[in-house]
């Protein structure tokens, strides 16, 4: 009952509990944490679930981070706190931009009806955490998010692309640059049973990291599973093994190589750069089949530029620079799996098959 169900008297063990965790993979085993997640899309209710998660209300995590924070500068150590983990974004929107999402319908965001049944309030994550300077001082200007029900667009609810603008504009306005984290995504819904190891749901992955990264600035972007057993559009990887006597294999999924088309190349500590189309100068269009994004390394001494073909036909495209780039590419062929295909220059047209990803990186 209520927001939470840890005894507000035992908050100081659960917390110390964290820090004896980190404190002890990293004494006895060598592993330094770069940070810590205390919840995890408390958004949600929960309530007879078969999975790790924690309904929290707003202030219930403000008092968390406090005590996390307090906890880990006591031990000296120094990993950044990670949250809310929002099951979804829609829960970021500032009251005004959600209804501003439906069309100027007077609604708030208010998932299983939370704020009725369990009281406390279980959204406006941008304004409650970053507007508060106590919080986002504690949060170093970071939050975080996963993607569920945010991958499918149409005119009255689109999710991929004006959803995303909405929580950049909220994000913006409490802590202009405000960093953003994609923690968690995996396809769900019912789109989710069943496995599908092809380019159908790879390059649907490859939008919404596409999306993820060129309008909501995400600063990090995490898969969900890494290896999975079930029979659900979960893994990267896939294993028929359960238990002992099964068959011992491993299925690799095309979006695992799609998620290599970015994660290979794109380093840490690279930025995203524009990208102007030719005709007129401008960005690419949001209705394009061809969804292009580029990323410098520290120096700008590499850049590296991704191209996502969701059409159904083959698109060109010639890129304006001198310089010889090493193109990779993942597509339906089985031959095409984050393959080195060749190298191109800038005179040269690059052909870029259906439902595919392509990356040049240029020195």
């Amino acid at each position: 009952s209520g927001t939470t169900n840890l005894d507000p008297e035992r908050l100081g063990d659960f917390v110390g509990y964290m820090a004896d965790i980190l404190v002890f993979l990293e004494d006895s085993h060598g592993v330094e944490f770069s940070d810590v997640v205390p919840l995890n899309e408390p958004n949600w209710a929960w309530n007879g679930s078969n999975q790790e998660a924690n309904r929290y209300a707003v202030e219930d995590i403000k008092t968390m981070v406090k005590a996390l924070s307090a906890e880990l500068t006591s031990r000296g150590l120094s990993p950044r706190i990670v949250t809310p983990e929002a099951g979804e974004i829609l829960a970021f929107l500032d009251d005004r931009s959600f209804a501003e999402y439906w069309f100027g319908v007077k609604r708030r965001y208010n998932s299983q009806n939370l704020e009725l049944t369990t009281g406390g309030k279980y959204r406006e994550y941008c304004s409650e955490l970053l507007g508060d300077p106590e919080i986002r001082t504690l949060l170093g200007n970071t939050v975080s998010a996963h993607s569920y029900w945010s991958d499918t667009s149409d005119t009255a609810d689109d999710r991929l692309v004006r959803l995303r603008r909405l929580v950049r504009e909220d994000l913006d306005r409490h802590v202009p640059g405000a960093v953003y984290l994609q923690t968690e995504y995996c396809i769900l819904g019912d789109r989710g049973p069943g496995r599908d190891l092809t380019m159908k749901s790879a390059v649907g992955v490859a939008e919404v990291i596409h999306r993820d990264l060129t309008l909501l600035d995400a600063a990090e972007w995490s898969w969900w599973l890494a290896v999975s057993p079930h029979d659900y559009k979960d893994g990267l990887l896939y294993t028929d093994w359960d238990r002992p006597g099964d068959m011992e294999n491993i299925l690799t999924s095309k979006i695992f190589w799609v998620l290599g088309q970015f994660s290979r190349f794109i380093r840490p500590g690279y930025t995203r750069v524009g990208v102007s189309a030719a005709e007129g100068g401008s960005s690419p269009r949001f209705d394009m089949d061809v969804l292009v994004s580029a990323y410098a390394s520290p120096g700008g001494a590499r850049v590296v530029t991704v191209f996502v073909n969701t059409g159904d036909r083959p698109a060109e495209v010639k890129v304006s620079w001198d310089s010889v780039s090493r193109v990779y590419r993942t597509s339906a062929s089985e031959e095409e799996s984050l393959s080195l295909i060749g190298t191109i220059d800038g005179r040269s047209v690059l052909v870029l098959p259906p439902v595919s990803v392509t990356t040049l990186v240029s020195d």
